[in-house]
């Protein structure tokens, strides 16, 4: 028995973001896109032989690009006495879905045992763009300081905003389940998981791997090891292992049944941690300008023939004269796949033809979970202590600025 599925759903809309914008035509777009395609066999080989094959693709996209594509800096008054305009710094941004899946189940009985094998294969597509800054912030004191074009600040951010990450998943398994007596059913069974590495599919990462010793530039060697540029971004997993066990008994053929199970559960690796790893040098960066002498005039920013973006251009790829890099998100390329260890204990009694009562224990553990953790924070001896109020704060806040520049600042020169 063969069937056919499809499914698409797109649309478009005005995103408006009032937090950061109170002029019409300086908002974002939404492009929304969901398509599923799936072909599924079902083939019945013997009275008790049942193969099921299936293979489906699936596409999502969400994308979130200045509206009306607008492409221009923004322009930031500080002192509010018009607003800011100009295309959010903080769009395009989207991501593109693409997952093929195939999959084999085989199901047949012999004597007292069911069998169930099969396998699944997955292979994923990531494709992001974030263009956070790509085009320039200009910051003025007031409009007088606009009309005169002589701005407080600009800032911009350097390097790739488009990346592709990949992923292949491959997994088979085996169960059994076997009535061991007429009271009595096991269930019992393997299934091997297999992580392929990701990679981005121009080689477009950059990892802080404090397990590799160098030298980052001009910031020369320290204890958080160097950048790890290119593929694979994380390493593949080829061993992981689930064992299923589980049973239901019926003493005595009676109103008491007894059902219990034990299973490990494997999660696959997600894109999200290196999406957040994005701005990582030497493949980005973000600049600020606070010194407009020389041919770092307002025109020649406009234009893009200044020196501070000719040579924050050509700092992408390299460290450059850099010896502080600010705040660092990065991810362990040996990643353990995370996995869920689930089990349970049931019993149920039957009161009366209309009423059950079941008493249950179920449990779980997660082990190697993901999360964002810091690997250079702050000395505990410098952590100012928590303020009491919003006044507490506010008078101590040479504390807590302090402390931040310890970490990531000027007071660490890693």
């Amino acid at each position: 028995r063969l069937s056919l599925r499809y499914f698409q759903g797109t649309g478009t809309l005005v995103l408006p973001f009032p937090q950061f914008n109170s002029l019409a035509g300086f908002d974002a777009d939404l492009h929304y896109e969901a398509r599923n395609a799936n072909i599924t066999d079902v083939w019945t080989i013997a009275p008790t032989v049942v193969n099921q094959f299936r293979f489906a693709y699936s596409r999502s996209l969400g994308l979130l690009p200045p509206e009306n594509n607008l492409q221009s800096p923004r322009f930031t008054i500080l002192d509010g006495s018009i607003a800011s305009f100009g295309a959010l710094p903080y769009f395009t941004q989207g991501r593109i879905f693409n997952v093929y899946q195939a999959n084999d189940i085989v199901s047949f009985v012999h004597g007292r045992h069911s069998f169930n094998v099969g396998f699944d294969a997955r292979y994923i597509q990531d494709n992001s763009v974030n263009e956070t800054n790509d085009r320039g912030n200009y910051f003025f004191a007031s409009l007088s300081n606009f009309l005169a074009a002589q701005p407080e600040a600009y800032t911009q951010a350097f390097g790739p905003t488009e990346l592709g990450f990949r992923e292949r998943l491959f997994s088979t398994f085996v169960q059994d389940d076997i009535r061991v007596l007429p009271t009595l059913t096991v269930n019992a069974g393997l299934r091997w998981e297999y992580q392929g590495a990701i990679t981005e599919s121009h080689g477009l990462t950059s990892l802080l791997d404090p397990a590799i010793p160098g030298s980052i530039g001009d910031a020369g060697p320290g204890p958080l090891g160097t950048f790890r540029v290119g593929n694979p971004a994380i390493h593949a997993n080829p061993a992981n292992f689930g064992p299923r066990l589980g049973f239901a008994w019926n003493p005595r053929a009676g109103k008491f049944v007894l059902r219990g199970g034990y299973g490990i559960y494997y999660d696959s690796f997600n894109f999200t941690g290196l999406s957040e790893a994005r701005t990582t040098p030497p493949l980005n960066y973000t600049f600020t300008l606070a010194n407009f002498t020389g041919g770092n005039t307002f025109d020649n920013l406009v234009a893009g023939t200044a020196p501070f973006i000719t040579e924050s251009q050509s700092q992408v790829g390299s460290f450059g004269t850099l010896t502080n890099f600010g705040t660092i998100t990065t991810m362990n390329g040996s990643l353990p796949n995370p996995y869920v260890q689930q089990y349970d204990l049931v019993g149920e009694y039957q009161l009366s033809r209309s009423t059950l009562v079941s008493v249950a224990y179920v449990g779980a553990k997660g082990t190697h979970l993901q999360a964002f953790i810091p690997i250079n924070p702050i000395a505990p001896a410098n952590v100012p202590a928590p303020a009491t109020s919003v006044a507490d704060e506010e008078a101590r806040i040479s504390e807590f600025s302090t402390a931040v520049n310890d970490s990531t600042g000027p007071g660490n020169n890693r």
